[in-house]
């Protein structure tokens, strides 16, 4: 057995390959998108991942231009034109990387759309997506976007967010948006070893 870092998790040292070897993806890098609105907890959540399984670690919010910067730091909502690109280059980095080594990797998405959900997850060839989508509790989202500080998104980009955010497929892909890292990365593990 092994922990996970301070985590306090116990899990088989083997834990890492076995699910994909199961699943005959061995070949293939695991990429675990985290999702959901803004002030979800994806990069808390999606660090805290990476950091205790030795993941490599992405945040999708590097990869938007300084012009969808500008706009939603004036209170705009990013259009379908907007974003397009930045999953262009969002998807790109993370294929990049898969090329470079079968290190799996954990990305923090907001993903609003079921659509953009399917162009991350590529055709199948080159990775292997699991996604794991938020719940959206407006009260929480709006109380942590007013607690920011130094972030372009806003607390009245919320209703914005929310109107454009569509549930995951799968119910099983839903995380509780108040429960601990810890039960969070555990929930996590555990549905991973379960696929």
């Amino acid at each position: 057995m092994t922990q996970l870092g301070s985590m306090g998790i116990d899990l088989p040292v083997d834990f890492f390959s076995w699910p994909l070897l199961r699943n005959g993806i061995l070949s293939k890098t695991l990429v675990i998108f985290l999702a959901g609105v803004a002030a979800s907890g994806k990069t808390t959540l999606g660090r805290a991942l990476a950091s205790a399984q030795d993941w490599r670690f992405v945040d999708a919010d590097d990869y938007h231009s300084a012009k969808n910067i500008k706009k939603m730091r004036s209170g705009h909502p990013l259009s379908d034109e907007d974003r397009w690109p930045w999953l262009r280059r969002l998807r790109g980095e993370i294929q990049s990387k898969c090329v470079l080594s079968n290190v799996t990797i954990v990305v923090a998405c907001s993903a609003l759309k079921t659509e953009y959900r399917q162009y991350l997850s590529g055709s199948g060839e080159d990775y292997h997506a699991r996604w794991f989508i938020f719940e959206p509790v407006e009260n929480v989202i709006v109380e942590r976007l007013k607690d920011r500080t130094g972030h372009y998104m806003g607390a009245q980009m919320a209703a914005s967010q929310l109107s454009v955010f569509e549930p995951p497929i799968d119910p099983e892909e839903w995380l509780s948006i108040e429960s601990p890292i810890p039960m969070l990365i555990q929930h996590i593990l555990g549905r991973l070893a379960s696929d």
